[in-house]
């Protein structure tokens, strides 16, 4: 069997699901099981690391380095990782590291391959899922509720709660790639927003976005079938799911594109919280926020795994053009060696960074 069949398949991903319940009866300890379907997957080899994902993304970053070399490299980190708390700078430091392995694919000790949280945190993350999968009513496609949005909360738990609480309560929430709903519906029951408006242009993510917000009642969410930018445009967007990107070529489903600055002036919004995870277009959309950014001081969530451009420039551009800003970094799954990596950003007048945060 083709591996790359077998990890990217529809068909394979419900037998995924099959071996992953098989698995958590046979092995009812959470950290057990976590750690046990991990390892099968990590010894299949050296095809876990040419899966489309990781390939793509590895290769962006392996050009920069070549484009730019080793120097440019160590002076961006340098900057990057500047005035970040040591867990940061290690995040950083090990999601590069693992970056230029795929590139070689080199296999990597599972230790240095998979971010597992202490057994305590691990447990909490477990009953804290399983308490939302029984209390919550939501749409049959989500099923899983991933712990980067329904635990992380797309990284605010690492934000000290009065900071959240000072953020968000009565203003609004800015959640650019809206996918299906499962962002807004994990703000609403952990948070107080007066509203969170779900950009998602893809014609079938956005559909399930709707059904989400009927079956959950999210009275606040607003819909808007619009991918952001720096500008008010029309682009391609290609791929399926979750992993949607826009793209310059000929084919795929035409989106609007707008800007945050733009949206926020004509709809009177009042931006508590920005969170963007949008597939390698954060640095464009960001460009087109920092007007709000400077004006409305919101705390920022921004995925800054998918380019090299992401990943080095968001957080000096921000502290460059706005300032004032203290920021982390932090991975927030266990299950993937890269993905899911968050600039977590909050104002630096609100509280001293040592204030508690609710992990």
């Amino acid at each position: 069997m083709h591996m790359e069949w077998w990890l990217d398949n529809s068909f394979a991903r419900q037998i995924r699901k099959l071996f992953a319940s098989i698995c958590i009866r046979l092995i009812p300890e959470e950290a057990s099981y976590v750690r046990f379907k991990d390892r099968v997957f990590f010894y299949l080899g050296r095809s876990f690391l040419k899966t489309p994902d990781l390939r793509m993304l590895s290769e962006r970053f392996s050009d920069y380095r070549s484009r730019h070399g080793e120097d440019r490299i160590r002076y961006e980190l340098h900057c990057l990782t500047d005035g970040l708390d040591e867990k940061s700078i290690a995040t950083a430091e090990r999601m590069l590291s693992r970056y230029h392995s795929i590139s070689k694919s080199e296999i990597l000790d599972e230790r240095e391959w998979f971010d597992y949280p202490d057994p305590a945190r691990m447990a909490s993350i477990s009953k804290e899922i399983e308490g939302l999968k029984t209390r919550l009513k939501r749409p049959g496609f989500m099923s899983e509720l991933n712990e980067d949005i329904f635990y992380y909360e797309s990284g605010l738990l690492f934000i000290p709660e009065k900071i959240v609480s000072e953020r968000l309560d009565g203003r609004d929430i800015i959640d650019c790639g809206a996918y299906n709903g499962d962002s807004a519906l994990s703000f609403s029951i952990h948070h107080n927003p007066r509203r969170i408006y779900c950009f998602e242009p893809v014609q079938a993510n956005h559909m399930k976005l709707l059904e989400t917000i009927k079956t959950c009642n999210l009275r606040g969410a607003i819909p808007i079938k619009k991918g952001v930018g720096d500008r008010q445009e029309r682009k391609k967007i290609v791929g399926r799911d979750s992993g949607s990107r826009i793209s310059d070529g000929p084919h795929g489903e035409t989106i609007d594109i707008t800007d945050i600055d733009s949206f926020i002036r004509k709809n009177g919004a009042v931006p508590g919280l920005i969170k963007m995870d949008i597939e390698g277009y954060e640095s464009r959309a960001i460009e087109g926020a920092i007007g709000s950014i400077k004006r409305y001081r919101p705390i920022l969530l921004i995925a800054i795994y998918h380019t090299p451009e992401d990943f080095f420039g968001i957080k000096c551009k921000i502290e460059k053009e706005v300032g004032g800003y203290r920021f982390m970094i932090r991975h927030l799954v266990r299950h993937h060696p890269v993905c899911e990596t968050a600039l977590i950003g909050y104002p630096d007048e609100e509280s001293e960074f040592s204030a508690s945060s609710r992990i």
